[in-house]
Order: C-alpha cells, then structure tokens, then sequence
C-alpha cells in the first residue's frame, strides 16, 4: 500500500462529466463543478447521442429541431444558475457510450471522468448503470462515480484493497488526486467461514 509520502498531488488540468442528463445528473455536476474550481481546472460536459437519434435527425423534415442542438441546449441549461466561474465546455458526440466518453476525455486532454449513477425504480436506490460499469473495467483514466449530494470538499478517502497489484495502483491513483491533507483510512475485508451472515441456512 503506497504511502501519502510517495505520491505527489497531481491533479488533473481538464475534467471531463458524463451527464445523460437526467434527474439524478445535478450531483455529478455539483461534484464536477466544485473539483474543477478547487483545481482551477477546465471541465467539459458531455452527453452521448445513439447512433440512431444522429441517423433519425438526419432525416427529419427542414426546420425540425436537430438531435445534437437539442442535446447543446439542455446541457447549457444544466448549467443555468450554476456557480461555474471559469472554463467549461460542452461536448455532444454519438456512438457506444463508454467508447465515445473515453475517445473525447483524450481528444479534450481530460485527467478524470466523473458521472453519476441510477435510480432502482423499484426499491429507489442507487444502483450503477451498464455504462458506469463499463467504464470502471475499460476506462484508461480515474472514475469518479457520484453518489451523493455536495456538501463540501471531499475531506476523508476510504481505499479498499485486497493487496493486489491493481488496488495498489488505484490507491496510489486516489492519493495523487486526493492526497494530503485528507484524512485516510485503508479498508480490508476478511472472510469469516463461522460468520452466520455467509451461512446458507
């Protein structure tokens, strides 16, 4: 397990949100937009259109609305009344979800991607989406996946990890980008065969 000591606190100059622009997207935002300030970093909001809207826009009638513009539009009003003072793009694009988010987090230089995660409709909770799965095992860069609402920066990092090589380099990927002077805790869960919370009675 790396020590605070051995990571500096390198911290992204450009972040990129993931938004599909649903209810849940203001704590993903709310996040994004505080990181960036406390970073002094460009965020880029983005949103990924199917291949089909892009295919179906093409072929609408002279004045109806393009899929693309409408897509800029409700990004923009995201923002509305929003404290976002300093440097923010918005990205439509199109295409597999994971793929196209990763391809312009490096076209944009991007050093995290932060999204947020779905509602269960029927128990009401948040559960992670095929996407957000998807880019937690193929994503070359950070995932920051937002749970809960903003109320401040980010003060205590938990790390879980088994000891393997990959929970070592994402705990010293966590540091880089949220070390000192956070208050650290490492996590390591042990199976107990006697526990009666594993038994199959």
């Amino acid at each position: 397990m790396p020590s605070p000591e051995s990571h500096s606190h390198a911290v992204p100059s450009a972040i990129l949100l993931a938004t599909d622009m649903s209810a849940r997207c203001d704590r993903a935002l709310a996040r994004a937009l505080q990181l960036a300030r406390q970073w002094n970093a460009r965020l880029v909001v983005a949103t990924v259109l199917p291949d089909a809207a892009m295919e179906a826009g093409a072929e609408l009638p002279q004045g109806a609305p393009d899929p693309r513009d409408t897509a800029e539009r409700r990004l923009q009003r995201l923002l509305d009344g929003e404290d976002h003072s300093g440097r923010i793009d918005v990205r439509v694009t199109q295409g597999h979800v994971g793929r196209a988010l990763l391809r312009l987090a490096a076209e944009e230089n991007c050093g995290l991607l932060v999204t947020g995660i779905a509602s269960d409709m029927l128990f009401e909770l948040p559960v992670p989406g095929s996407t957000v799965l998807w880019l937690s095992r193929h994503s070359p860069l950070p995932v920051l996946i937002v749970h809960d609402r903003v109320r401040g920066p980010y003060r205590h990092l938990a790390v879980a990890s088994d000891f393997s090589d990959s929970a070592n380099r994402a705990a010293g990927q966590a540091l880089s980008l949220l070390g000192p002077p956070l208050r650290l805790s490492l996590v390591h869960a042990l199976e107990s065969t006697g526990s009666p919370l594993l038994s199959g009675d």
